[in-house]
């Protein structure tokens, strides 16, 4: 199913995405901060409107749920409320509440230095984002020790979104840096991988485009909900890219990367290779 936007035709998305309020989260877009945090019946009214609210013929219900900014609210009574309308996988970015963490599936945490890599919670599957950008690549080696001792169900090393204040050397000084870290945690048994690159910059060969989402906070609600992509934002490729052999997969760039000249995109790939 698609949805029309004034950028082109999206899937439809079957996640949300509630910022609760300006604390920081997993990911770093470029999105001004909320002007406030969500007041608890307008999350309840945000979801009933993106679960049963489309359950239509020409809408699908959301079905999955991403939760960020949450600081100390008391979003237990949220999550459940959520699986009474049919939601089936909640995901929180950044941390939470003891008691909220008991209802969700997996935590995502932005891991910038050892400590927030060490004290991220046990009680559910932990996702680690490791930025790229310039000043945590500078210091990885403690990083990584970090996550050999936590040992997280897996880490991403991620190509970050352009957004205010993000700098990032170019993808060869990247990919220097990342690939050894990337393989000593594999060779320890975890898994870690290359996020945000696609496969031709020596990212993983894709197997589907990423999800895409509602995306909600108090500045923009129900009928004014951004879609993450392209709203949040837009990823874009040449028009060489058609001829690349995972072009139905792939989801190019960030468009400010490449319209900057941040990232360059080289030929596509012809046949498929191994993973990175």
């Amino acid at each position: 199913m698609l949805s029309f936007t004034a950028r082109g035709a999206v899937r439809t998305p079957d996640t949300l995405q509630i910022r609760v309020g300006p604390v920081d989260g997993a990911l770093k877009t470029g999105l001004p901060e909320p002007s406030r945090a969500l007041e608890p019946d307008e999350i309840a009214a945000n979801l009933r409107a993106f679960t049963t609210g489309r359950d239509t013929t020409r809408s699908r219900p959301c079905t999955r749920l991403v939760i960020s900014g949450c600081g100390d609210a008391d979003l237990a009574p949220a999550v459940a409320f959520a699986r009474e309308l049919g939601v089936e996988h909640v995901t929180l970015h950044g941390t939470a509440r003891p008691d909220v963490l008991g209802g969700v599936d997996r935590i995502a945490i932005r891991a910038v230095e050892a400590s927030s890599i060490l004290s991220a919670p046990d009680q559910v599957p932990v996702t680690l984002v490791v930025p790229t950008v310039d000043g945590v690549l500078a210091d990885l080696e403690p990083l990584v020790a970090a996550v050999l001792a936590r040992r997280p169900e897996s880490t991403v090393f991620s190509w970050p979104f352009p957004g205010p204040g993000v700098t990032v050397s170019g993808v060869d000084a990247v990919l220097a840096a990342v690939r050894p870290a990337v393989h000593v945690l594999r060779e320890a048994g975890l898994d870690a991988r290359i996020g945000g690159l696609p496969a031709c910059l020596g990212g993983p060969e894709p197997a589907h485009r990423t999800r895409n989402r509602f995306y909600v906070d108090a500045d923009h609600q129900l009928a004014d909900a951004l879609l993450f992509f392209p709203d949040v934002v837009a990823l874009a490729k040449p028009d060489t890219c058609r001829v690349c052999a995972f072009t139905a997969w792939c989801d190019g760039v960030a468009r400010a990367w490449l319209e900057g000249g941040v990232v360059g995109l080289p030929e596509p790939i012809a046949s498929p290779r191994g993973p990175c």
